[in-house]
């Protein structure tokens, strides 16, 4: 409708296993699904237009790519639930409240109500959330019930365009 060629996702490799499969430039079809292919193209990398050809840790990435309808771009994909918060504790950035502790609990990750639980915290600031993350052994999506699911149920949500 808008005719964009590219949207900026904040999704992080640390927030569910199946991430670990995203790429910094990921390329789509019509319908969502990654725009694999292994036909040459032109640009500068000489890497195929696939989405498992970037090589992030030498600062590679294909990003032209054959007739993808268009192309989730990760900006944060390296970052960890830590370095966000101390990121948003460094500017400023206002958060939800949601992220707060209220009545013993919290959210550390918010999406669609069925889905979210709070967890048990006390933190009410962005300094203790921060306190938190360096001592928890839980994982930020704790409370999704998606991801308590089969294995595959946050890949196949994935390939239905709802990430």
């Amino acid at each position: 409708e808008n005719d964009f060629d590219a949207v900026f996702v904040g999704i992080r490799r640390d927030e569910h296993g199946v991430r670990a499969k995203e790429r910094y430039f990921s390329p789509r079809d019509k319908n969502f699904a990654w725009n694999v292919s292994k036909e040459k193209i032109g640009g500068d990398s000489g890497l195929e237009a696939s989405q498992d050809s970037e090589m992030s840790g030498w600062n590679i990435y294909a990003t032209e790519f054959r007739e993808a309808d268009h192309v989730r771009i990760h900006p944060l994909l390296h970052w960890t639930e830590l370095e966000i918060w101390n990121y948003i504790k460094q500017e400023n950035i206002p958060v939800p409240n949601l992220y707060f502790s209220k009545n013993g609990k919290r959210y550390r990750s918010i999406g669609c109500k069925p889905a979210c639980f709070p967890i048990e915290s006390n933190a009410d600031t962005i300094e203790k959330i921060i306190s938190e993350l360096g001592t928890t052994s839980t994982k930020e999506r704790e409370g999704r019930l998606q991801d308590k699911e089969r294995e595959y149920t946050m890949e196949k949500l994935r390939s239905l365009g709802y990430m």
